[in-house]
């Protein structure tokens, strides 16, 4: 019996953590050079804990085995077992998961640049970084109904009555088993990450940069609820390549800049599904990925009564190499989750005399996939568009505002299942009014 194919109805989720940091910086500006050096280090304590209500459908055909291996006729054990599950067609289960982790960062860091010529500069940098990582996983699993009353089939002491009881421990044996307890797992992760790059400036108000660096987001250990394992995942890291163009015009009031990039990933951490319910996902490592793109920025002071901005940004995304571990599936070839191919958040400011002010903005996103794997059509929600805007009278000590979200009353899916047929529907319009003031 598989107690873990099956819907949830209610999920609780619930993390408490305390975090201590610490970071010693030394500056250093001269006429040719300027830099730093610094040290960090990083504590941080978390509880995790999760619980969800599951119910699943009462497997017929293991209780009418069940019966057959205690010697009850095939006909005889099929027809109770039917008999059985009408009484209980799901068992509800209850999940909580309590998972402790520990992450300790050490990190050295420099950064600097150096002017060869008055207009051509070299810059550096790099970050020594060491992480320690210790986490546990406690699950339970309780069953979260009635059973059937073996009284109702037979009465009390009777071979039906003893065997509709012997169902019902097996149904609680196999919810019991759903739970486990994960011994602790501690890991370590060293990584060394290099930046070289050269500007170039063309006069004080325009310059253009090439910038290579690496990349690098530690290790750790996810935990898959569907098939109670703790699963270790590598380190990822990557290799980016950024080409910019700054520049100012107009005595600064109008600023235009371009980027372009290119990024090469290695053993990119994603979260998958493997097919056994919603729970049934844990973190793994692909092969090779790799994303381009550009993006377009401009924004403009017109005049002390109003200013306006906006960006255009591209982005295409593909897993190079994604075979996913412990199964025959090939994920080579889709995108990145969440990852839309264009982006644009345009705006404006509007600020009239005596405090007046009203603020709009937009924020347009392309259509993207909500999941990795060879089933993403089914998980891709459309492009929206959701307009802000912020109204009132700014008096300086006290402010009065009008606000509204999603302003056009905008309806999208922030997010499909593939597993179930639920969706997380975006936020509807909001109106209010703030009131502030300042001391």
């Amino acid at each position: 019996m598989n107690l873990l194919q099956g819907q949830s109805d209610q999920d609780q989720d619930m993390s408490e953590y305390t975090t201590f940091t610490h970071e010693l910086r030394l500056n250093y500006k001269g006429e040719r050079a300027n830099g730093l050096l610094g040290a960090f280090y990083y504590d941080r304590e978390q509880l995790a804990a999760t619980g969800s209500r599951t119910e699943i459908a009462t497997p017929t055909a293991t209780i009418a085995q069940l019966l057959v291996q205690g010697g009850l006729p095939v006909a005889n054990a099929n027809a109770l077992a039917a008999t059985y599950v009408r009484a209980l067609p799901v068992v509800p289960v209850d999940y909580k998961v309590d998972a402790p982790l520990n992450v300790k960062t050490y990190a050295l860091f420099g950064d600097g640049a150096w002017k060869a010529t008055d207009r051509l500069s070299f810059l550096g940098g790099f970050r020594w970084d060491h992480e320690e990582n210790d986490i546990e996983v406690h699950q339970t699993a309780t069953f979260a109904g009635t059973y059937p009353n073996p009284a109702a089939f037979g009465a009390i002491g009777s071979q039906l009555y003893l065997t509709i009881a012997r169902i019902n421990q097996a149904v609680a044996g196999y919810v019991a088993q759903a739970g486990s307890n994960a011994p602790p797992a501690s890991r370590d992760f060293d990584a060394f990450l290099p930046k070289v790059g050269v500007r170039y400036d063309f006069s004080d108000a325009v310059n253009a940069a090439f910038v290579v660096q690496r990349g690098y987001r530690s290790g750790g250990s996810s935990f898959n609820a569907a098939r109670s394992q703790v699963v270790a995942y590598d380190p990822e890291f990557t290799w980016n390549y950024e080409a910019s163009l700054r520049s100012a015009w107009l005595d600064g009031a109008l600023t235009l800049n371009a980027n372009a990039y290119y990024v090469d990933w290695s053993d990119q951490q994603v979260t998958v599904n493997y097919g056994l319910g919603l729970y049934d996902y844990n973190t793994v490592n692909a092969g090779k990925a790799h994303l381009y793109g550009g993006e377009l920025e401009a924004s403009h002071r017109v005049s002390s009564a109003f200013n306006w901005y906006g960006s255009l940004g591209y982005s295409k995304t593909e897993f190079d190499d994604f075979r996913l571990p412990g199964s025959l599936r090939d994920l080579s070839g889709s995108e990145f989750p969440f990852a839309p191919r264009w982006a644009a958040p345009p705006g404006g400011e509007p600020r009239a005399p005596r405090g007046l002010l009203g603020p709009l903005n937009a924020n347009y996103r392309g259509k993207v996939y909500t999941v990795v794997g060879d089933n993403q059509a089914a998980s891709q929600v459309g492009a929206r568009t959701i307009v802000n805007g912020r109204f009132g009278y700014d008096a300086g000590p006290w402010g009065v505002y009008l606000y509204g979200k999603n302003l056009l009353d905008e309806e999208y899916a922030q997010q499909k299942r593939t597993t179930a047929p639920l969706a997380i529907l975006g936020a509807p319009r909001v109106i209010g009014a703030q009131l502030e003031a300042r001391f």
